[in-house]
């Protein structure tokens, strides 16, 4: 998120987030969390990322934001959209092997994708790695 318009965008990100989680259709909440997550333009205070007093609200709102990109993600295994995240969630996967949100949103991608081999490989990697 962009410094000067961080408490303006990390309050519109949680309220979206708020909303998708309160929704039911899941159309709506997927639209939801994708406008939310828009709003991420790079790592929170990233200019100041050095500063050992914005540490822990970068660490804080980085796992704000990871969270929804888990929930995110269910909600398009919900509709369907299992073949498209298995890219997106293998590179989210490279960046953060220990999330095991998104590495089990990973599984059912592939197995959703007919490909249970390379979810039951991603299932013994994250053995490996624990």
């Amino acid at each position: 998120m962009d410094s000067r318009a961080g408490a303006l965008d990390a309050g519109r990100f949680r309220e979206l987030v708020v909303l998708a989680r309160s929704g039911e259709d899941p159309v709506t909440r997927a639209a939801l969390y994708t406008e939310a997550l828009g709003l991420w333009r790079g790592p929170a205070f990233a200019e100041f990322a050095d500063q050992p007093s914005v540490r822990p609200t970068a660490a804080s709102l980085e796992e704000e934001r990871l969270t929804a990109v888990e929930e995110h993600a269910g909600v398009r295994l919900e509709l369907g959209e299992h073949s498209l995240l298995v890219g997106e969630l293998t590179e989210l996967v490279a960046q953060h092997p220990l999330r095991e949100g998104l590495r089990g949103a990973l599984m059912r991608a592939l197995y959703q994708a007919g490909r249970s081999c390379d979810a039951l490989d991603c299932f013994n990697e994250s053995s490996r790695n624990a």
